[in-house]
């Protein structure tokens, strides 16, 4: 019998998009990032009209909307799991998590969603109180950059105090200073973009970022921060 094979074909970034969604969708676990990045890609499925593929999406949105303060400290930051907080002594912040969940949080309010205003209120205000004293750290300089990253106008000598200390940040961190120095408006931002540039890798026709470090603590992949400075090229065009 005659044999037919069929494939899609979706231009550009819009293939990728579509099967981050798929994975999202059918992804099996839930802690609080795993809720909010479900939330948020349940979110761009709906605006994209890819609802039929995900006939639940409002209400996986709704999900993350509604729990965001069941993963939140008195403190205001974010933690992975509900009981994190049981034991405060043993409990270290997520810094790099309450950023992202800070950023998703604005996202979804610009898309329309009516988001707990106090949760990001608490979270956003956790982050200023933390940022000077990381910064001055060599020690914590990296949760440092990811604190700067989740605001929307970092201090200007916390700026400053990072800048000194790039040389022994890993990638994750300096794409996430980056990120709060274009934002703030740092006169070292295009030089921050530019070493960025530099340190892409050619392969074919496209360039790429490796950082050949184990990420898991920034919720970090080669993949994600490759998203994260092109999403940063877009935000902040020269």
């Amino acid at each position: 019998p005659d044999a037919a094979r069929a494939a899609p074909l979706l231009p550009g970034a819009d293939a990728w998009m579509h099967r981050w969604i798929g994975d999202l969708q059918a992804y099996p676990h839930r802690c609080w990032e795993q809720i909010l990045s479900r939330g948020v890609a349940a979110a761009i499925a709906i605006e994209r009209g890819d609802v039929e593929r995900w006939p639940d999406a409002k209400a996986v949105v709704k999900e993350a909307l509604e729990n965001a303060t069941v993963f939140q400290s008195d403190k205001g930051d974010f933690g992975y799991f509900a009981d994190e907080f049981d034991d405060v002594d043993e409990s270290r912040p997520q810094y790099a998590l309450t950023a992202y969940s800070v950023r998703a949080l604005r996202l979804l309010r610009g898309m329309g969603y009516d988001i707990p205003a106090d949760a990001l209120r608490r979270a956003e205000d956790f982050l200023k109180q933390h940022g000077t004293a990381l910064a001055d750290s060599k020690s914590s300089v990296d949760e440092a950059a990811f604190v700067v990253s989740g605001l929307e106008r970092a201090d200007g000598q916390v700026l400053d105090a990072l800048w000194r200390q790039w040389s022994i940040m890993g990638l994750p961190a300096r794409i996430a200073t980056t990120r709060a120095m274009l934002a703030g408006e740092h006169p070292q931002a295009d030089e921050a973009v530019a070493r960025l540039r530099k340190a892409t890798k050619r392969r074919g026709e496209t360039l790429r970022l490796q950082s050949g470090e184990q990420g898991g603590r920034w919720m970090s992949t080669d993949l994600r921060e490759q998203c994260e400075f092109i999403g940063l090229l877009f935000q902040f065009p020269e």
